[in-house]
Order: C-alpha cells, then sequence, then structure tokens
C-alpha cells in the first residue's frame, strides 16, 4: 500500500535504537580506559551466569543471554569524583549522540523511532536510583551533595579506602599495605583500617589476628563486628577441626539473636559453612549459590568455590572437590583458604603463585605491616 514505507523504516529505527544501547557501554569502557581507571569485572549478557573467567585484574561473567556489555570500574585516586561522575554522564549522553550520529545517514522515520525508543531507556536510566546511595542516577552526575548521601562522589577520602580494599580483594597485598597507614589516619570510615586489615588478615588466613581485629570494632559496627566473628570462627573451624563444636554452638547463638544483616553476601557465605557443618547440604549448598551469584571480586569468588568443594567433599564427590579447587586457586592463587580447604579433604596441592606479580614477604618476620596493622598509635 502507498505511503506504508514509514513501517518497515520504524521496525528498523527500533531495531538500530537497540543497538545503539548495547554499543553505548563499550564506548563507557573506552571512556574509562582514557580516563585510567581499572576494569575490575566484566559481564557479557543477561540472566543465569554460566562460566566465570579470571584474570589477572577483573573477573569476567558469561551469562546466558550474551546480549549485552557491562564493566564496573575503579577510577584513578586523584582524580576519582570527577571521573566517575563522566562514567555516570556517558551513559545518559552518548546514547543520544549515536542518535545523532544515525540521523545523518537514516531516513526521518528510522531516525524518529530509534530516538523516541532510546530516549525512554536513558530516562528510565536517569530515573533509577543507585543501589548502595539510593539516588537518581541523573542527579548523582549533575548535582553535588553531602558525604553523608553520597560518600563515592563527595568524600575526599573515599578513593584511596576504595583503593586499599579493593586492592585486598584483588590479592594486591603490597598495595593494600603501602596505603592502610593512610586510610588509619584519615580515619574514614569508621573504622575503615581494621575493616581493610581484617579482610587483609583473612585473606592469609591469619585468622586469629584477624579476630582480634574484629573485637576491637567501634560500637557502631556492632552487627558487622558480630557477623565477621562468628564467620571467622567457622573458619577457624576448617582450619582446626578440633574448635568445630564451639565454632557451631557460638554461631548458634548468634542466629537466635540475631534480627538484622549487617552484610547479605556476608551472612549467606557465614551460613553455607555453619550449614555445612551441622550436615545440611542441600541448605549449605543454597546459601554457598546465593553467596556466588552476588559476588565479582577473586577473592569472593575463591571463597565461595572453597566453600563449594567442601560441600562437593561432603557429599563423596572427591573428584569434583579438586576440580573446583583448581578453579579457586585460577581466581585467587594468594588465598590461604584454599591451601587450608586442600590439607582439610587430603587433596593434593598445586603450585603457589605471587599475587598480581607483586613479592610478598615469605619471612613472617618481614610482614611487619600486620604485627601493627595501622603502623600508627590507636585510637
Amino acid at each position: 500500500m502507498a505511503g506504508a514505507g514509514w513501517i518497515p523504516e520504524t521496525y528498523l529505527g527500533l531495531a538500530l535504537g537497540f543497538a545503539i544501547l548495547l554499543l553505548d557501554p563499550l564506548l563507557e569502557l573506552l571512556l574509562a580506559r582514557g580516563l585510567g581507571a581499572r576494569v575490575t569485572s566484566v559481564e557479557w549478557g543477561f540472566g543465569p551466569v554460566l562460566r566465570r573467567l579470571p584474570g589477572p585484574r577483573r573477573v569476567t561473567e558469561i551469562r546466558m543471554l550474551p546480549i549485552r556489555f557491562q564493566a564496573k570500574y575503579l577510577p584513578r585516586q586523584e582524580r576519582y569524583a570527577r571521573d566517575k561522575r563522566l562514567l555516570i554522564s556517558s551513559g545518559l549522553v552518548s546514547p543520544l549522540l549515536l542518535v545523532a550520529v544515525l540521523a545523518a545517514f537514516a531516513p526521518g522515520w528510522t531516525t524518529l523511532a530509534a530516538l523516541a525508543f532510546v530516549l525512554v531507556c536513558v530516562l528510565i536510566r536517569a530515573l533509577a536510583k543507585e543501589k548502595y546511595t539510593r539516588r537518581r542516577v541523573i542527579m548523582r552526575a549533575v548535582r553535588r551533595t553531602t558525604p553523608k548521601l553520597d560518600a563515592e562522589l563527595s568524600e575526599p577520602r573515599f578513593p584511596v579506602f576504595a583503593h586499599c580494599y579493593d586492592a585486598v580483594f584483588y590479592g594486591d597485598f603490597a598495595t593494600a599495605e603501602a596505603l592502610l597507614p593512610t586510610v588509619h589516619a584519615n580515619q574514614w570510615p569508621v573504622d575503615g583500617s581494621k575493616l581493610v586489615a581484617e579482610a587483609l588478615l583473612s585473606a592469609r588466613g591469619e585468622y586469629d589476628e584477624a579476630v582480634s581485629v574484629v573485637a576491637d570494632f567501634d560500637e557502631s559496627k556492632r552487627l558487622l563486628a558480630d557477623l565477621e566473628l562468628v564467620h571467622l570462627a567457622l573458619l577457624v573451624a576448617e582450619a582446626r577441626p578440633e574448635t568445630t563444636e564451639q565454632a557451631v554452638l557460638l554461631t548458634g547463638a548468634y542466629l537466635r539473636q540475631q534480627t538484622h544483616v549487617a552484610d547479605s553476601d556476608g551472612f549467606a557465605a557465614m551460613l553455607a559453612l555453619f550449614r555445612l557443618e551441622t550436615g545440611n547440604l542441600p541448605n549449605a549448598r543454597g546459601c554457598m549459590e546465593r553467596f556466588l551469584a552476588g559476588v565479582s571480586t577473586p577473592l569472593e569468588v575463591a571463597d565461595a568455590l572453597c566453600t563449594r568443594a567442601r560441600i562437593e567433599a561432603a557429599a563423596g564427590r572427591v573428584d569434583i572437590a579438586a576440580r573446583t579447587l583448581r578453579e579457586a586457586h585460577a581466581f585467587a592463587p594468594w588465598y590461604a583458604r584454599i591451601a587450608i580447604v586442600r590439607e582439610r579433604l587430603g587433596i593434593s596441592a598445586v603450585h603457589r603463585e605471587r599475587p598480581m606479580d607483586s613479592p610478598q614477604p615469605t619471612d613472617p618476620t618481614a610482614l611487619d605491616t600486620l604485627d601493627d596493622p595501622w603502623a600508627v598509635p590507636r585510637r
């Protein structure tokens, strides 16, 4: 029928608009690399994770429907807030710029349909609330606020803490140790240096020392401290099975008294260990999978895989447990828990590599940073 040419052009415009939204994250990646930001994780697709791929500085996830690309970034310390705002703004501006480029080559209806589709999607994206701050994305991009409302973009001490904490979870212990005194001197966030020190000690398998740090948490961190203490008790029981009964009793008492969860991922990781120690393997597996679904750093992935290996071994599938530990080693060869679980299960060890190509001291007397984790007097 004459004059109906706008129909295929409209469908073409909608398809091109969808393609623009798929291409947009790649432009954001180029911008991030140009700004010197580090890519910490990459996701390909929607839906359940089919496979995780380890890398020297990031974790890559392949999902069921590979029609989307998304990455997380860690901007440079010296330009953290500015670069973060630029990256947020890129997700709102670059799709519209791509539509403007399309207008130079496509017929009117095609451009109009693409513009309408992209505008609706960008508007939804702009009005969405960010997970942690609960601020709308567009407000984070264009309006400054107080550190209390958005510490990542408004607190000048946030970048050094973010880089220090991130270094632990990616195995760069040398960087974490170097930044730790500054985090402590900044006194932000509350007990921030203790949070880093506990994570660092736990990653090295020094659980007793980590317990000492957690016991000194500020009263405002009591919910988190209680969770971390029972989690550490279960990790100690993993390394020293004779303490299992005590750890189970302590965790049971905590669960009976617990009314609020300070960290949902941490709670799932702890609960998986508790269910494992009490023989409830289906529940332990469910908690472990819930934890694994919500994490994206090498340390956290390796931690979940260590728990999975113990569950498989408890179910009599030692060959699967050994394969799971090899996978954990590929993600975080520097993670001490892998060797502890190997020894617990009687599985032969794999050569342990140094983290991030950074030399780590092997002489215990050389670990002076953690003998006095903050290198300055405690508050």
